[in-house]
């Protein structure tokens, strides 16, 4: 199976999370998202969906992660740091041919929510919708793609790694 290229690659990202004030959380509460937290769930969220379906684990470095979505290293682990905190993913550390590499095991769809600004109305209210990425993967798309998370900028061969811990 061939390996994807960078750019090759897209982000989808449906209207419905772009246009949302945030998402709410395990606790009720509505939490503002920017862009950059909208794009990092954006990928977390495709990639997780796209191995699960293929049967495999999602794992990611935080470097990757940052890389992939043109981020900050730092900004990438505190939008991570918030998501894990308001259970929007669960994630555990494993070693992969001696690289740390965090394995996604949870990645929900949001419940998202919206300013409701109506003409001639001083309130905003809050409508909660429910936010379900689909995907139809043409099977030209499916084979194309790496049969797990392929980055040769960080040395990792798919076909050669041990487990440490």
């Amino acid at each position: 199976m061939s390996k994807q290229r960078n750019e090759n690659q897209f982000l989808m990202m449906p209207y419905k999370l772009l246009n949302a004030g945030g998402y709410v959380n395990s606790n009720g509460e509505c939490v503002k998202m920017n862009l950059s937290d909208k794009v990092i769930y954006a990928h977390l969220k495709n990639r997780f969906d796209f191995f699960k379906s293929l049967g495999n684990e999602y794992y990611d470095t935080q470097q990757s992660i940052a890389d992939m979505c043109n981020m900050d290293l730092k900004a990438t682990g505190n939008i991570l740091r918030k998501f894990i905190e308001d259970g929007l993913t669960t994630v555990y550390k494993k070693r992969f041919n001696g690289y740390p590499k965090n394995v996604y095991t949870y990645v929900p769809n949001l419940q998202l929510w919206y300013k409701d600004k109506k003409k001639g109305s001083q309130k905003a209210a809050v409508v909660v919708e429910m936010l379900e990425f689909e995907y139809n993967f043409p099977e030209d798309v499916l084979d194309s793609m790496p049969d797990v998370n392929y980055y040769p900028e960080s040395g990792f061969d798919p076909d050669n790694f041990e487990t440490e811990y």
